[in-house]
C-alpha cells in the first residue's frame, strides 16, 4: 500500500510566488499552509489550491511554524517547503518512489538550486543540503529562530535529485527581508550570549570580516564566473553579515548608555533597581522619560490578561470607552477610526455608537476573534504588517499601547503617516508622575509590569508627540481602572488613585494631539 504525503508550507505575504510553489505539489495527498498572519491573498490562494490553511504569528521562530504544520498533518511522510521553491520534476519521481516502495531511512536530505534575479547560481558556494523529507514521527525542529534546527530519529540518505529555489527576484526584496532577520538574528545573538559582546568582536564584524566574506565569495568560491549576478550576490552577502551586526550594536550594545530613544540624550540615572526581577528602571534627564532595561519581549498572543481582564471588568471598561470617544467627538464628529490595541471590542464598539467607522488592530488571537464576531475588521499583525495606506484615518487610538513600543519615535511616525493632515491621536498611557506613582514607588503597577518599556509623564510625552509632527490640543489626567476587590490593599490603591484624580493627579494620563498640516 503506498504511503501518503503531506506538503507543508510557512509563507508570510507570499501571494506573487506562492502559485508555482503549490502547483508543483499539488500531487500530494495534503498540503498545509502555516501563515504567518498574511495581510496579502495567500491564505485565499493556498485554499484554492484545497490547502488546510493554520495561521499563526511566527515572531521570528521558524522552527515552531513547521512543527505546526507537522502537528497539522495527517500523512505518513513530510514534505517541507517554503513558499518560493519548486519541487522538480525529478524530485517528485525520487520522492513518489519512495512513498510506493517504502524505506528504512527515517529522513532524506534535499539539495537546493539557488536563483537570484531569476538566474541560476552556479558558483559562490550558494549550495545549500537540508533534510526536507521525513516521517512523521521521527523528526521535529527543536531551534526557536530564523534558521531552523531539525532533529532526526532515525537514518538519513542524501537524494540525488533537487528542489528549484526563487529566493530573491530583486535587489530591494532582498535588502528588506534581510533587515527582518537581522533584527531576528540580532535579539538571538543577545538573548544566547546572555551579556553584552565585546566592543572588540564588534569592531572585527562590522569592519573587517564583511570583506572577508565578499573575498570568499566572490574569489575563492568563484561567486566572479556567474558575471554581474555574481559580483552583486556576493556583495549583498556580505552585507548581510554586516546588517546583523550593525543593529546588534545599534539594539543591544552598550545599552544602558544609548541615546534616549525620545530627545536623544545620552545622560541617565537609575530610578529604581528590581534585582528580584533582573530589570532596572532608568530616566533620561533631559526629557524625564523612564524606560525599563533591558526591554523584554511578551507574546501578546498567549497573555490571557490582555483578554481575559477585560472581559471580567466590562462595565468599567465600557465606561472608559465611552468618555474617551465623547473626548474625541469634541474634535472630530465622526469619520474612520483605528483603535490599535483593541482588545475584546469595547472601544471600537462605543466608536461604532457614535457615528466612527471603526476597525481594530490586536496580536491577541481571542481578542480578535471576539472583536470580529461583532462585526469588527481587527486585524491581527503589527502595523508595519498592516498594509494601510497614507492619510487613511481620521482618529487613531492608542490606548495603553504606546508604554509597550520599544521604538515609540519610529512607531508614531509611522501613525503619523496612516492619519489625515487634520486628523486626531488619542493617546492613553501610566502616569507616572501621579498621587499613586509617587507614595507607592516599587510597588505602583505601572513600574512592575515585565511589558512596560517605557514610563511617561505630561512632560515628556509631549515632548515626544511634538517632536514627531502632532498639535497637543488636550490634556487629562484620571484614575485608572480599579474594579472593586476583596483585597483590602487593592481597594486602598484603588482609593489613593482616586484621591489623586480628584486633585488633577490621577495615575492614568490621556493626551489628544492633531497632525501638523504641513506634516
Amino acid at each position: 500500500m503506498k504511503n501518503k504525503i503531506t506538503a507543508v508550507i510557512i509563507a508570510k505575504n507570499e501571494e506573487a510566488r506562492i502559485i508555482p510553489c503549490l502547483e508543483s505539489i499539488k500531487w500530494c495527498d495534503e498540503i498545509v499552509v502555516v501563515d504567518d498572519m498574511s495581510v496579502d491573498e495567500t491564505s485565499h490562494i493556498a485554499r484554492k489550491y484545497g490547502a488546510k490553511v493554520v495561521a499563526h504569528p511566527s515572531n521570528g521562530d521558524h522552527d515552531t511554524q513547521r512543527n505546526i504544520g507537522i502537528d497539522n498533518a495527517s500523512s505518513d511522510w513530510i514534505l517541507q517547503m517554503d513558499a518560493d521553491e519548486r519541487v522538480t520534476p525529478d524530485l517528485r519521481r525520487d520522492v513518489e518512489g519512495i512513498l510506493k516502495a517504502g524505506s528504512e531511512y527515517a529522513a532524506y536530505s534535499i539539495g537546493r538550486r539557488n536563483y537570484f534575479l531569476n538566474r541560476f547560481m552556479a558558483h559562490g558556494g550558494w549550495y545549500e543540503n537540508h533534510i526536507r523529507l521525513f516521517k512523521k514521527g521521527h523528526a521535529r525542529y527543536v531551534g526557536h529562530n530564523v534558521h531552523e534546527t531539525l532533529k532526526v530519529d532515525g537514518k538519513t540518505l542524501k537524494l540525488k535529485s533537487f528542489l528549484d529555489h526563487y529566493a530573491f527576484t530583486s535587489i530591494s526584496q532582498y535588502i528588506s527581508r534581510q533587515l527582518y532577520y537581522a533584527n531576528i538574528e540580532a535579539r538571538v545573538m543577545y538573548e544566547d550570549r546572555g551579556k553584552e559582546i565585546a566592543f572588540k568582536e564588534i569592531n572585527y564584524h562590522l569592519k573587517a570580516k564583511p570583506v572577508k566574506l565578499f573575498f570568499k565569495i566572490y574569489v575563492k568560491k568563484m561567486g566572479f564566473r556567474d558575471g554581474m549576478h555574481g559580483f552583486i550576490l556576493s556583495l549583498l552577502n556580505a552585507w548581510r553579515h554586516f546588517a546583523i551586526w550593525a543593529v546588534y550594536y545599534e539594539k543591544y550594545y552598550n545599552k544602558n548608555k544609548d541615546a534616549c530613544k525620545v530627545c536623544s540624550s545620552k545622560e541617565f540615572t537609575k530610578f529604581l533597581d528590581f534585582k528580584d526581577k533582573g530589570k532596572e528602571i532608568i530616566i533620561c534627564k533631559n526629557c524625564k522619560a523612564f524606560r525599563t532595561l533591558p526591554f523584554s519581549t511578551i507574546d501578546y498572543n498567549d497573555h490571557e490578561f490582555y483578554c481575559e481582564h477585560y472581559l471580567k471588568n466590562e462595565k468599567l471598561f465600557r465606561k472608559f470607552a465611552e468618555m474617551l470617544i465623547k473626548l474625541v467627538k469634541k474634535h472630530k464628529e465622526k469619520g474612520s477610526l483605528l483603535d490599535i490595541g483593541s482588545s475584546v471590542g469595547f472601544l471600537l464598539e462605543e466608536a461604532r455608537n457614535q457615528g466612527f467607522d471603526a476597525e481594530g488592530m490586536e496580536l491577541n488571537k481571542k481578542a480578535v476573534d471576539i472583536a470580529s464576531s461583532k462585526g469588527f475588521n481587527v486585524k491581527r499583525c503589527m502595523l508595519d504588517e498592516a498594509g494601510y495606506g497614507n492619510e487613511r484615518f481620521d482618529v487613531v487610538i492608542l490606548n495603553h499601547v504606546l508604554e509597550h513600543i520599544s521604538e515609540p519615535n519610529d512607531f508614531l511616525c509611522r501613525i503619523l503617516k496612516i492619519m489625515k493632515k487634520d486628523g486626531i491621536l488619542a493617546i492613553g498611557v501610566p502616569n507616572h508622575d501621579s498621587l499613586a506613582a509617587k507614595l507607592l514607588k516599587r510597588s505602583w503597577y505601572g513600574w512592575g509590569m515585565p511589558e512596560h518599556l517605557w514610563h511617561f509623564d505630561r512632560k515628556s510625552l509631549k515632548y515626544l508627540l511634538i517632536k514627531n509632527g502632532f498639535i497637543i490640543k488636550k490634556i487629562i489626567q484620571n484614575s485608572q481602572h480599579y474594579p472593586v476587590s476583596k483585597s483590602f490593599r487593592k481597594n486602598a490603591i484603588a482609593m489613593l488613585a482616586r484621591i489623586g484624580n480628584m486633585i488633577g493627579s490621577g495615575d492614568q494620563l490621556i493626551i489628544l494631539a492633531e497632525k501638523k498640516q504641513h506634516v
